[in-house]
């Protein structure tokens, strides 16, 4: 699985891309929005890009909670990384 992580990585990498999803979370008729699903739904979307480019990791996401009358959204932007092998494992 691909790592979603709030800090950098001491795994020398390079940038591949940026990446921003939007994890929705719509009220139900008998239930009240759900704040985990969109916040995983938002992850999975970063996986997604990642894995799309080639990347191992998305790094530095910052993720941010909008309510609206429907229900919340969970916003993340990350940095899509590849790690860089080291010559002695190479």
């Amino acid at each position: 699985m691909i790592p979603i992580s709030t800090s950098t990585s001491y795994i020398p990498y390079i940038v591949l891309d940026t990446a921003v999803a939007v994890g929705d979370s719509s009220n139900g008729f008998f239930s009240g929005p759900k704040i985990d699903r969109a916040f995983e739904d938002a992850k999975n979307i970063l996986r997604i890009a990642c894995e799309n480019i080639g990347g191992d990791a998305v790094i530095s996401c910052d993720f941010e909670l909008r309510d609206y009358s429907g229900g919340l959204n969970v916003i993340a932007f990350g940095t899509i990384v590849k790690y860089i092998e080291s010559e002695a494992t190479a």
